[in-house]
């Protein structure tokens, strides 16, 4: 696995770390911040996984887990933002980071 997947994957959970802790102190918004920290951090948890492993099958099975994560994490922001709890600036921000880390995911996978 490159590590720019790695990397990228652990620059986006970051980013929904920040984001979370945003919608909860700013917002006061707990349960769709919940689910968007949950989602958004398991793609970097798993391509540490991946960074590690050594059988194919396992790898594949692991970035097809990454991507349904990344999938979910996409309909979490969009719901947030279209719950007017986000604006325009940082949707912009964070759905063109989850396009990057679901691209390189693509990527992995077609190897």
């Amino acid at each position: 696995m490159e590590n720019n997947l790695k990397d990228k994957s652990f620059a986006l959970a970051l980013q929904i770390v920040k984001m979370c802790k945003y919608l909860k102190e700013t917002r006061k918004e707990y349960s769709l911040s919940q689910e968007l920290l949950t989602h958004g951090t398991q793609i970097g948890a798993i391509m540490v996984r991946v960074a590690y492993e050594n059988d194919k099958e396992e790898i594949a099975k692991n970035l097809s887990n990454a991507l349904k994560e990344a999938q979910t994490t996409d309909y979490w922001i969009e719901l947030i933002f279209l719950s007017k709890l986000l604006n325009q600036e940082n949707y912009d921000n964070i759905k063109k980071e989850i396009k990057e880390v679901v691209e390189l995911i693509e990527i992995e996978r077609k190897k």
